[in-house]
């Protein structure tokens, strides 16, 4: 009976202390101490001694049966049908945590110490034996406020990582081009414009998707380029955009290294763009990929007007050709053969000699400005405006003699 019901009865696993003795065959008592586990041959099996037996329940449930990466799968409804419903309908996409976190294989609560496990067997020649470690009270504390902290905890992102919206790659800074024949690019920054998508319907691979990256790549001291670059992923479009650019860089002329050199206007297609020349401290006002094209380029001062298609390509490639067209001080006096004067407001009636040509006219004809005529001609076009009856701060007169009709 006592080999029935220690054989088929599960409840009394948890014994404490147990002292068995079989009488079988005229067998001697087992000394007191030993332990043996009756079998269902040993017909005159009698439990002698059972001090305390506690019994136990074994749960089995979906903790026990399913491992971690199935358990965290349901919970964060991964997959094209679960994403729209369930926990994550609402669009807060749960994160997956680290329950192990600072965890050592071997150490609970408790903090037990175990040779070979989770403390060293031997030390200075002795053979460790298994104890208790020091009570730490904050050691817990402290694991789970950090495992708690992982979603609350963002990382900071400047503003050249964060890009324009921080849900496109538009404005984010992928660091400089890849060396070129052992040549590197120190000082130089790539910004991206536009990134986007095609899809192309395909005989054998069916809709094939094409990703296409334009960026902008600069040192901040008037050297610039721009390119675009395709592949089938994001990552090596931007990457192959970046090496393209660094081939294709264009020196940019600045105006006291601010600004541009003069008013200007430029067209690529049906794109407009109409560009101010500006004052030291006005800073950047246009549209926001001519805003990193200029902080690339080391322009900080300076005013454009969009117009027509806006179309990032378009936009980029109507803005370096504008900048291309633009003329300096020194080719204003050539083409002139004039003295280039800037009026300033400090500087009362005197004026600021800016450039003087190499040779200047023996008889200099008068060149005769009116109020109507101190307008670029795009610009008149475009916005008519009253005429200003006084000498705008900074504007520049390549003549020998100014009079007014």
């Amino acid at each position: 009976m006592a080999t029935a019901l220690l054989g088929r009865v599960p409840m009394l696993r948890s014994v404490l202390r147990l002292n068995v003795a079989v009488q079988q065959n005229c067998a001697s008592r087992v000394p007191p101490g030993a332990f043996h586990r009756p079998q269902w041959g040993d017909s005159h099996a009698q439990v002698l001694i059972v001090e305390s037996a506690v019994p136990t329940r074994s749960y089995v449930g979906i903790l026990q049966t399913h491992r971690a990466d199935e358990l965290w799968k349901s919970v964060m409804a991964e997959g094209g049908s679960s994403s729209k419903k369930g926990r994550e309908r609402k669009g807060k996409r749960t994160k997956r945590k680290n329950l192990n976190l600072d965890r050592v294989v071997g150490e609970g609560k408790a903090g037990i110490l175990w040779p070979g496990l989770n403390a060293p067997v031997m030390n200075r020649g002795e053979t460790l034996k298994m104890k208790r470690a020091p009570f730490d009270p904050e050691k817990e504390a402290a694991i789970i406020r950090k495992r708690d902290d992982i979603d609350r905890k963002r990382r900071y992102k400047l503003p050249g990582e964060r890009g324009w919206t921080s849900a496109s790659w538009g404005g984010r800074s992928i660091g400089p081009p890849d060396p070129v024949a052992g040549r590197t690019f120190e000082g130089f920054d790539s910004r991206v414009i536009d990134v986007k998508y095609v899809f192309n319907m395909t005989a054998s691979y069916g809709r094939k998707r094409t990703a296409s990256a334009i960026v902008v790549v600069g040192n901040g001291r008037g050297l610039a380029g721009f390119a675009m670059g395709k592949a089938l992923n994001v990552t090596a479009a931007m990457r192959k955009a970046k090496n393209q650019a660094a081939k294709k860089l264009q020196f940019v002329e600045r105006c006291d290294g601010h600004t541009v050199y003069h008013d200007m206007s430029a067209e690529y297609r049906q794109t407009h763009i109409k560009i101010t020349k500006k004052s030291r401290g006005y800073g950047l006002r246009c549209h926001r990929a001519l805003i990193e094209i200029c902080k690339l380029v080391g322009i900080t001062d300076m005013f454009a007007k969009v117009d027509g298609s806006t179309n990032p390509m378009n936009v980029v490639r109507c803005f370096f050709h504008g900048l291309s067209q633009q003329k300096t001080h020194a080719d204003v006096a050539a083409e002139k053969r004039l003295h280039v004067v800037e009026f300033r407001p400090e500087r009362g009636c005197l004026p600021i000699v800016r450039a003087s040509p190499p040779v200047v006219r023996a008889d200099p004809e008068t060149e005769t400005f009116t109020r109507r005529s101190t307008m670029t001609l795009d610009m008149r076009d475009h916005y008519p405006r009253k005429p200003s009856s006084f000498v705008r701060h900074g504007q520049l007169i390549a003549s020998a003699l100014v009079v007014d009709q």
